[in-house]
């Protein structure tokens, strides 16, 4: 009988593969295809599919050798959006809180365990007078050298414990931090821009576009049919996720300073990345400072964390 696998694709859901057993010689083929198992829904799944268009050519690939493999396979995509992108964004930070606050459950037990370890290794010790040495013939020579293993292996393993716990809390840390860095003016600036210019490719593979390349020129035609219609959903949703983190950075910039070509002026001071530069030149959405060098870096706007005017400083340090 032909096993039947149901791959399946909507916004909500992300691309899930059903239907497979184990040993049926699916697993190599979905591994192939950078699919990932999942216990709790006892489905393949494509990582980074939730909230995104299908990935077809990841899809189609898996389809075409499950199905020289033997299975009989069916294919269901839905690109349509289906929820706001405050909903994805809400669901999406909850998972990432969530995942933090699993990660220090290991790290309180390994904490526990170091301290058991520890104190362990101290009772034994405490057995032993100080600076007592090994009495070699006596009969408390076994009992000697085997506390003063334990000890030895309790330290260890209390160290290493200890190491682990150190490590599951600063996962736990840097998860937490990640979400909260999502939505500073820097993360939020570069968001925008990525966006925008993903929004600028989709509008001009729907409208037709020309370009030269080594001297001939390339025309491609405005998209047609299916294609057509999923830039159109991939547009209209890339336009609500704009409007969603213009409306964030809105909200920063009304809880804080604002940078932009009406604030700074050429040979101001700023600060990027941790340093205070010279403004060279004032662009629309960059600054163009100076480096030291004979050429100038470039910074955009969201990315500045400082300002000075020339006449306020007398020196690059803010």
């Amino acid at each position: 009988m032909t096993k039947r696998i149901e791959i399946a694709h909507t916004q909500a859901d992300g691309t899930l593969a059903h239907g497979t057993r184990k040993g049926d010689g699916s697993r190599d083929i979905f591994k192939a295809n950078n699919w990932r198992w999942s216990p709790h829904l006892e489905a393949w799944y494509l990582p980074r599919s939730r909230d995104q268009p299908a990935k077809s050519a990841v899809i189609n690939a898996t389809e075409e050798a499950l199905r020289d493999a033997g299975f009989d396979v069916a294919v269901t995509i839905d690109n349509t959006v289906s929820r706001p992108v405050q909903d994805r964004e809400a669901e999406r930070d909850a998972r990432a809180r969530r995942r933090a606050e699993l990660l220090q459950t290991p790290a309180e037990r390994r904490r526990a365990a170091a301290e058991a370890a520890s104190n362990a290794s101290r009772r034994i010790a405490d057995g032993i007078p100080l600076g007592q040495p090994i009495l070699i013939g006596h009969h408390s020579e076994r009992r000697h050298r085997r506390d003063l293993q334990r000890i030895q292996d309790l330290t260890r393993k209390s160290v290493e414990e200890s190491r682990a716990a150190d490590d599951a809390q600063r996962r736990a840390e840097a998860l937490a931090d990640a979400t909260d860095r999502r939505y500073s003016a820097i993360s939020v600036g570069r968001r925008i821009d990525r966006l925008e210019t993903q929004l600028r490719k989709v509008q001009r593979q729907l409208d037709g576009y020309t370009r030269v390349i080594g001297g001939y020129e390339q025309v491609h035609p405005p998209a047609e049919g299916r294609f057509a219609e999923t830039l159109r959903l991939a547009r209209a949703d890339l336009t609500s996720q704009l409007d969603y983190w213009h409306g964030i950075r809105d909200e920063l910039d009304a809880a804080g300073p604002t940078y932009s070509k009406e604030t700074i002026r050429k040979g101001d001071y700023v600060r990027v990345s941790g340093v205070s530069r010279r403004v060279a030149r004032v662009n629309q959405k960059t600054v163009s400072v100076e480096t030291g060098y004979s050429w100038t870096g470039r910074a955009p706007y969201h990315g500045i964390t400082g300002h000075r005017s020339a006449e306020d400083v007398d020196g690059p340090q803010l």
